[in-house]
């Protein structure tokens, strides 16, 4: 069963912090930890973090994208927890 986190922590803000990346074929192809070449994986590692309201500590946010389906989820206390609509979340300044 898919977990929420808006619906177990409450709304939150997402923060910007990108990762290193790695480059292939001469820098034609470049990658985040845990996507292949082909732009695929089960745990990319976003350039996102989010932080719940009221809370000072932040959670990465992880893509798993097969074919054209993605889903974006962070994991806390040991359990991993969907997003929903990344793009509609505010930003931190």
């Amino acid at each position: 069963m898919v977990q929420y986190a808006e619906d177990k922590f409450g709304g939150f803000v997402k923060i910007r912090k990108e990762v290193a990346k790695k480059s292939f074929y001469g820098g034609n192809i470049v990658c985040a930890p845990g996507q292949g070449v082909d732009g695929y994986g089960r745990k990319i590692t976003s350039d996102w973090l989010v932080r719940f309201n009221g809370e000072k500590k932040t959670y990465r946010v992880y893509i798993t994208q097969i074919s054209n389906a993605g889903s974006a989820w962070i994991i806390r206390d040991r359990q991993k927890y969907h997003l929903r609509d990344m793009d509609y979340v505010p930003e931190e300044k």
